[in-house]
């Protein structure tokens, strides 16, 4: 791995060249490669509105990504012969010279019959973090139990708690993976070279995985196998979404546990759910479907989810991907839990946790290994509920032989009687895991 750190106040917004996501209907038998509009002439009807044939559709994976993802597809068929997935290679990506241009070029797409959903690209979101100061924040609370935290302690005591044999993926900008508590684990690194921000994936790395070696912080499952890192970045002017969580869903197994540490800008809502993005619930869809449990932020936009409607008026997340959102929620006292000001929250929301004042490690973009106590947001709220679904997953393959399904490990991390619930009904934020009520009725 060879790069340097950059600073996360770098801003290469105005540089990333815009594009467009397009989706074909499934039953469009297309050529491999790239197109043009004359291609979908035979699919359109003789009144279509033409695009400039300047306009190239370039596949939104590569060769090697589809072939995975239709493997996947098929396997996911064997076990639901009622589930139909897309065709993946009917994802395509548009340049365009400029946003000013997008709107027209979308209102053409999206009067053709044969395209399911086409937008802008919402190009760099920066990942939802919040910083928060505080110097009485000296302790890493989330790993205590419950009120104050999701008992990770405990969880430490029994076979497998502490992440032995647990691999998992994240996906975000940027990692500092030499930091003097990350350089014992092993790496997948994908996209390497191109990183932003560090400071933030080294935050999360420190939550989930910092080794115990009495140097600054201990994360939730210290004992991980093993770290795939999936950036974003695919050079110095183009950032990537679904095809970054292909990426990722490819280089894992059933079992295994996948980390968006992203948001995005989706029908007018700023800092949402990443799955918002059509192509990326896809992809979540089939993941979860193939035994892989994933967990999301779901961004600091501080909006409902049972209000946000699509271009057509629908729900957008009326839909369940089964992957596993995340709120953030902050302490109060005497202790109990609130949501933050920024959380986006709503019905589809099944976990919480702390999004304020966390201890973790960091780097400050200079090389260093430091930590610090202003990490937060659903950032941070996410990474501790995936170190709470690979310390489950853990104790499941140590003790019962084999790992949960992604149902089965969300129906323990969501279950009312088990988990801590937040201070008010009203704060449609979920729950927040409780390890040790969890192990104890998983084991018994």
């Amino acid at each position: 791995m060879n790069y340097t750190p950059s600073s996360s106040s770098n801003d290469r917004s105005s540089e990333v060249q815009p594009y467009l996501v397009v989706k074909i209907e499934d039953r469009a038998e297309l050529r491999s490669g790239s197109l043009n509009y004359r291609d979908f002439l035979e699919y359109l009807p003789p009144d279509a509105r033409p695009l400039d044939n300047d306009f190239i559709f370039v596949p939104q994976y590569s060769d090697q990504t589809q072939n995975c993802l239709e493997n996947l597809v098929q396997k996911a068929q064997q076990d639901d012969p009622d589930y139909v997935g897309p065709n993946f290679a009917n994802y395509f990506l548009i340049e365009i010279a400029s946003e000013d241009r997008a709107d027209r070029v979308l209102e053409i797409l999206r009067s053709w019959p044969i395209v399911n959903f086409a937008h802008l690209h919402p190009g760099p979101v920066k990942p939802p973090t919040e910083t928060t100061i505080d110097p009485l924040a000296i302790n890493q609370a989330y790993l205590y139990p419950q009120p104050e935290g999701i008992d990770a302690i405990y969880a430490w005591t029994v076979k497998g708690g502490d992440g032995e044999g647990q691999r998992f993926a994240d996906v975000e900008w940027g990692w500092f993976q030499e930091h003097q508590d990350l350089t014992e684990h092993s790496y997948t690194n994908i996209a390497d070279g191109f990183y932003d921000d560090v400071e933030h994936g080294t935050s999360v790395l420190g939550i989930i995985a910092a080794h115990v070696n009495q140097q600054q912080c201990q994360g939730i499952v210290h004992n991980v196998r093993h770290i795939v890192t999936v950036g974003q970045w695919r050079s110095p002017f183009i950032i990537v979404t679904a095809e970054a969580i292909a990426n990722a869903i490819c280089a894992l197994d059933s079992g295994d546990v996948l980390l968006i540490e992203v948001q995005t800008v989706m029908y007018g809502h700023v800092n949402i759910a990443l799955e918002a993005e059509p192509s990326v619930f896809d992809l979540v869809d089939l993941a979860t479907r193939v035994g892989i449990t994933v967990v999301a932020a779901a961004g600091n936009g501080a909006k409902n989810f049972d209000l946000i409607e699509d271009d057509q008026g629908g729900p957008v997340f009326a839909q369940d991907s089964g992957g596993i959102l995340v709120a953030a929620a902050e302490r109060m006292y005497p202790p109990h839990w609130t949501q933050t000001g920024f959380t986006c929250f709503g019905d589809r929301l099944d976990c919480f946790a702390q999004g304020t004042q966390v201890v973790t490690l960091t780097t400050y973009g200079d090389g260093t290994s430091q930590t610090t106590s202003t990490f937060g947001g659903t950032s941070s709220a996410s990474a501790i509920v995936a170190g709470a679904a690979l310390s489950i997953q853990g104790v499941a393959e140590h003790c019962l032989g084999s790992k949960l399904s992604p149902a089965e490990l969300r129906e323990f991390l969501t279950a009312p009687d088990l988990n801590t619930l937040p201070y008010s009904p009203a704060h449609k934020i979920g729950v927040m895991p409780n390890l040790r009520n969890i192990i104890e009725k998983l084991l018994n």
